[in-house]
């Protein structure tokens, strides 16, 4: 049996302290980071990499506008691990710790434009001092003129992302009823204020 095994329910005791303590170290790191990307204006940042040994985690913050508005975008990747892990119980974990993610940094869901839209991209300068395309040979022919993928554009103004809601352990039960709550939003477009609800969105910014 892994060192993983586990026959109890999920989230586990020492998977809620984990979620904690991740969410913790990258605000902190975030916090601390901040006015010095931005001072340098760097556009990407290495949040954490693996800072406690338990979250073999590493998170990277890009920070764009899109129309104006700040678009962040975490992207998040798994180390391997020293032991193997049930795909499952992996899947669930990795959700745990992308909602700790999100509950500590906002961020926005990175669909809502296409990436060569974000500010990153458009002045090519990620890392300061131009790189990565400040590299001999890393910009040649590179154009991020969004126009040049109308593909892109069209899925990202027109597609709804439910992510987080269907993922374990939540279960059937759970997307059913949020397939009934998009049938009932699309079967009564008429009926929606959404004056009303841009006024409510903006009053909690």
């Amino acid at each position: 049996m892994s060192p993983a095994a586990s026959s109890g329910s999920f989230p586990s005791e020492k998977d809620l302290r984990q979620a904690e303590y991740f969410s913790n170290r990258l605000l902190k790191n975030e916090k601390i980071l901040r006015k010095w990307a931005k001072s340098k204006d760097i556009g990407a940042l290495r949040l954490y990499d693996r800072d406690i040994p338990e979250v073999p985690l590493a998170v990277d913050l890009y920070r764009g506008e899109v129309g104006g508005e700040e678009a962040p975008a975490l992207v998040i990747a798994l180390y391997e691990r020293p032991y193997e892990k049930d795909e499952a119980e992996e899947a669930a974990w990795l959700g745990l710790m992308a909602g700790a993610a999100a509950e500590g940094i906002r961020a926005m869901v990175w669909q809502r434009f296409i990436l060569p839209e974000m500010t990153v991209f458009q002045a090519k300068n990620a890392y300061g001092h131009g790189y990565p395309w400040s590299i001999p040979g890393a910009d040649e022919g590179v154009d991020y003129t969004p126009s040049r993928f109308p593909c892109a554009l069209e899925y990202s103004h027109k597609h709804i992302s439910v992510v987080q809601t269907l993922r374990a352990p939540n279960g059937l039960d759970i997307a059913e009823k949020a397939a009934e709550g998009i049938r009932k939003v699309f079967t009564n477009l008429d009926k929606i204020d959404a004056e009303r609800i841009e006024a409510i969105v903006k009053a909690k910014k």
